[in-house]
């Protein structure tokens, strides 16, 4: 399938620490080339305020397509808009 990576940053808001942002990353593998990339976001600090996201919009593709030497790469978005060539 691919790996996971999730990670988590964190400010420091008078002498506190504070969590801003929660997020788990997957990747789906072919052979040795990453396919797609789905990013989800499930919580975001706005201030003093903790945004809990559970909905889908929260949640990102990216589809990377490599040529075969690797020397090239397309990447889209869900919608098969482009985002990086």
């Amino acid at each position: 399938m691919g790996n996971l990576e999730m990670s988590q940053e964190y400010s420091e808001t008078g002498g506190k620490r504070v969590k801003r942002l929660d997020r788990s990353t997957l990747r789906f593998m072919a052979d040795d080339a990453c396919v797609l990339v789905v990013q989800k976001i499930s919580e975001l600090q706005l201030g003093n305020k903790s945004v809990k996201n559970n909905s889908s919009e929260a949640t990102a593709c990216r589809f990377q397509l490599n040529n075969d030497h690797s020397s090239s790469s397309l990447e889209l978005d869900e919608k098969a808009q482009l985002i990086s060539y």
